[in-house]
């Protein structure tokens, strides 16, 4: 490794550390599944180059999680993310012996080829991941519990789109609407439990990515067609509401920012995949009270930090609250902390709520910082 310059001393090991795997994750990957191969011949014979491909992806993964974990100095990510992987693999007829043995190549990889004064921090995040694997649970209880409210509803919405019928789903829940049920309710106890249950029976190998992909498309057709039955009185706030760049699951930012609107709000709904410059130029030219941060994968933790770090950069007159919620924020509490936002939403509709207090402590001049106002994830 070449000498440090100046800025390079500057900075915390820890940072060095995670710029240093960032670097390496592709010769990282290769030497792992070299290793592993190498340890078990029988493999080649068994899985052949496709077999040894897809050992190589799955160790890219591992490592890319680790590096996003150890970016959030958060040990919970990283065994959050092998606790999912081990029902995967599992449900794919891998156990987690082998999860396991992976995870070994990368501390014996580690060993071999980091920096001596990295390689301990990288092996307090694996090593928290290996001694737990063994307990982590391999499968998931459903997220539609029989006793929460409108289960039934949300067992008839489910069950209708697995088997790709969107008409009947929709129309049913369209009724359900006129017949009084609250938009609320229905994203808290219909549409969020069911989407999480989309994603356990994909994890669990219940169901195709086709079908996984259909719910998500159907639920999206949903709620364009109840929007116009839900829009507010328009109230002075305004809102951009978005994915950072590379996040793909853009439903829950989409049901966040109707439920804003259906309160009065004035939302700039971007969706997916937002570029940083685009979102600073559109603070720049409209006035924005409140961003709001969609992250489901842990593999975007870093843009989004990166995301708000610029936005913070803005001069005084553009810069809004932010507010982020997600499915990546669920494994460590303190995860918004250290993207610098002012909140976390455990789920939409606690969002807005926070959203008004957020907006309603700027005209009183008492902006909270990160540690003054929380939604708990």
């Amino acid at each position: 490794m070449s000498r440090l310059n100046e800025s390079e001393r500057q900075k915390p090991v820890l940072t060095l550390a995670c710029e240093w795997l960032d670097a390496n994750i592709p010769q990282l990957a290769e030497a792992i599944t070299t290793r592993t191969f190498a340890a078990k011949p029988e493999l080649q014979a068994k899985y052949g180059n496709r077999g040894r491909l897809k050992c190589e992806q799955d160790a890219n993964y591992h490592l890319h999680y680790l590096y996003e974990a150890m970016a959030g100095d958060s040990v919970a990510i990283f065994v959050d993310y092998i606790g999912w992987a081990k029902i995967m693999l599992r449900s794919r007829g891998i156990e987690w012996t082998d999860l396991k043995e992976n995870l070994e190549g990368m501390i014996h990889t580690l060993r071999l080829k980091a920096p001596r004064k990295f390689a301990n921090l990288f092996l307090k995040f694996i090593k928290a991941a290996l001694m737990q694997l063994p307990e982590l649970p391999g499968k998931l209880p459903s997220f539609i519990d029989p006793a929460m409210p409108f289960a039934e509803l949300a067992e008839f919405y489910l069950h209708s789109l697995l088997v790709l019928n969107r008409e009947e789903a929709v129309s049913l829940v369209v009724r359900r609407v006129e017949s009084g049920l609250a938009i609320n309710d229905l994203f808290r106890h219909v549409i969020h439990p069911v989407q999480q249950e989309v994603g356990r029976l994909w994890q669990e190998n219940k169901i195709t990515v086709l079908q996984e992909h259909y719910c998500t498309a159907a639920t999206d057709v949903l709620i364009t067609r109840l929007k116009r039955g839900f829009l507010g009185v328009p109230r002075a706030v305004t809102a951009l509401s978005l994915c950072p760049d590379g996040e793909e699951h853009s439903l829950a930012i989409k049901m966040f920012s109707d439920l804003l609107e259906a309160d009065g709000w004035r939302v700039a709904f971007i969706g997916p995949k937002c570029p940083i410059a685009d979102v600073l130029k559109h603070i720049r030219r409209h006035a924005t009270d409140l961003v709001a941060i969609s992250v489901a994968t842990p593999l975007n933790l870093s843009k989004t930090k990166e995301l708000i770090t610029e936005i913070r950069t803005l001069p005084p007159e553009h810069k809004p609250s932010i507010i982020v919620g997600g499915a990546a924020m669920k494994a460590n509490a303190d995860s918004w902390n250290y993207l610098g936002a002012d909140a976390v939403a455990s789920d939409v509709s606690e969002g807005v709520e926070i959203a008004n207090r957020l907006v309603a402590q700027q005209e009183t001049g008492e902006r909270a910082g990160p540690t003054e106002t929380s939604g708990r994830a």
